[in-house]
This record gives structure tokens, C-alpha cells and sequence, in this order.
């Protein structure tokens, strides 16, 4: 089962000991996203808990930021970064 850390608005971020434990946990891939602006921005396809790391570091999280960190562990379509979550969803639809 996939492991999802939901960080709210007014909450702290999970520090880098938190995000290593899960990812070590949950090894096939990680992503995460985060509400700026009005929008949600994703960044998923991250293979390795250091790439992961880096990337957690370069966005410089406060705990202003409504942050969800997802961590896959493989049950069925490989392990790629293509498959590593979240995945966006559209409102919209199509005629």
C-alpha cells in the first residue's frame, strides 16, 4: 500500500529523517504536490530518495504550504517514473 503524507496549511512540513523512513518504505517511485496560487502544482517521477530530497529542498516548504507527499510501492504497471503518483485529474469534460 501506497504511503500519502497530507501536510495542511498551518501544519509542518515532515523533516528529511520522516521523508527518507517513507520512501526507504516505499522504494518503487515518489511525487509530490503542493496548492500555490490557486492551482496545484505536481512534481512525481522521482526514483530515488536523495533526487527526492533534492527536489523537497529546492521548493523550500514552510508550513504555510498545503503540501502532499505521495510514496509507491509497486502493486501492478512496473515501477517507472511514468507510474509514480500523484496523478493529476481534470475537471473537465469532454462532449
Amino acid at each position: 500500500m501506497c504511503i500519502i503524507c497530507a501536510s495542511r496549511a498551518g501544519v509542518a512540513q515532515p523533516d528529511e529523517e520522516t521523508i527518507l523512513r517513507m520512501f526507504d518504505t516505499n522504494p518503487h517511485g515518489a511525487g509530490y504536490m503542493v496548492a500555490r496560487a490557486g492551482r496545484v502544482e505536481i512534481s512525481k517521477g522521482f526514483m530515488s530518495s536523495q533526487e527526492f530530497l533534492h527536489a523537497v529542498r529546492y521548493e523550500h516548504f514552510t508550513a504555510a504550504d498545503p503540501v502532499v507527499y505521495h510514496f509507491r510501492i509497486s502493486t501492478q504497471a512496473g515501477v517507472t517514473p511514468e507510474m509514480t503518483h500523484p496523478f493529476p485529474l481534470s475537471t473537465h469534460i469532454e462532449d
